[in-house]
């Protein structure tokens, strides 16, 4: 069976994420180490060379991120 899991990964809370891992017993520290990777995480949308404002990303995890 094939699932599609970009789109699961684009809706994942970040709270939710790290509360899940603390669940699953990964210690504390490294939770606190990919916590650090999402905090404060912004993003802006380029078109024809011009840039939106910035904004903040709540969901999703980093695109190419071992970590996450």
């Amino acid at each position: 069976m094939f699932g599609d899991y970009t789109k699961a990964f684009d809706m994942v809370s970040h709270p939710k994420l790290f509360k899940v891992l603390l669940e699953m017993r990964i210690p504390k520290h490294l939770v606190a180490l990919v916590q650090a990777l999402y905090a404060q995480h912004t993003a802006k949308v380029r078109w024809d060379g011009e840039s939106s404002e910035a904004f903040t990303i709540g969901k999703g995890t980093r695109q190419g991120c071992t970590i996450s």
